[in-house]
């Protein structure tokens, strides 16, 4: 089963609404971002007025973790965009831990 890369960060559900997936647990899931070679290992959450998503990519040693005070849709958007922009733009110097 996989993720829909254009659905946002704070709609990860299943496909039946249940928000329970074969690749979640916990609250932890595997998705596969299309700006992305391999699937991250993410956990998303929202109280309605705060957003945070982190995402991993133990083959490559990477990750991180970002929050924000707003959770709107324009913040979500926001924030996807920033992680392909922080993926792109660091993950090639962690490979071989440099």
């Amino acid at each position: 089963m996989g993720f829909d890369p254009g659905a946002n960060f704070s709609g990860i559900k299943g496909n039946d609404g249940s928000g329970v997936r074969e690749d979640h647990a916990l609250g932890w899931g595997q998705i596969k971002m299309e700006w992305a070679p391999e699937p991250a290992i993410t956990h998303t959450g929202s109280n309605e007025m705060n957003l945070a998503i982190a995402m991993f990519w133990p083959d490559k040693d990477f990750g991180f973790v970002m929050m924000t005070n707003v959770a709107t849709k324009a913040a979500d958007e926001a924030m996807q965009k920033l992680a392909a922009e922080l993926y792109n733009r660091f993950s090639a110097s962690t490979v071989g831990g440099n």
